[in-house]
């Protein structure tokens, strides 16, 4: 939250990065796109003006480890004002940019969150094909994780009125 608050009150990108005990590369992208994430569930305004500006460091820095995270980043508070097919493209470059950095958590993570964007779509096939991509990595890390993701499909079940599947992925 306080790397977030510097950066919301950061004249500019740059400046932000000058700060002495702020790291300028991916990691401090990653964990500002953690902010925004949690910012979506309380203060959806926040989450938008955060990831903007979170955009503005990743260009500051130029690498597409960097941009990756900042697409991840708007493309979760995207589907929350209905820009679907929009956040989509946005999971979909940043899977490709973590996959390159060799970042298969992270990838699978954006990849968890793209299953609520294809699910809203109505593209419930695609988005069990990616919950499984997701899971394989996923089971491996940590069981919050997994159960997020589990969640998600629980919910496409639920969407397509196949009820005691949809309970079998929520419990």
């Amino acid at each position: 939250r306080e790397l977030a608050t510097k950066l919301i009150n950061a004249e500019s990108a740059d400046a932000f990065l000058r700060e002495p005990d702020v790291a300028a590369g991916w990691e401090t992208v990653s964990a500002l796109k953690t902010e925004v994430e949690r910012l979506i569930g309380s203060d959806l305004n926040a989450a938008r003006r955060l990831s903007e500006r979170v955009e503005e460091v990743a260009s500051a820095l130029g690498d597409a480890t960097s941009k990756a995270f900042a697409e991840a980043s708007r493309a979760r508070v995207l589907p929350h004002i209905g820009r679907y097919a929009e956040a989509d493209a946005l999971y979909q470059s940043a899977m490709r940019g973590t996959r390159d950095a060799k970042l298969k958590t992270e990838s699978a993570l954006i990849q968890m969150h793209r299953v609520v964007t294809l699910t809203q779509m109505g593209r419930y096939d695609e988005a069990l094909k990616v919950s499984r991509a997701s899971r394989r990595v996923l089971s491996k890390g940590q069981p919050v994780h997994l159960a997020q993701l589990e969640t998600h499909v629980g919910i496409l079940f639920y969407r397509r009125d196949r009820y005691a599947k949809s309970i079998e992925h929520y419990e």
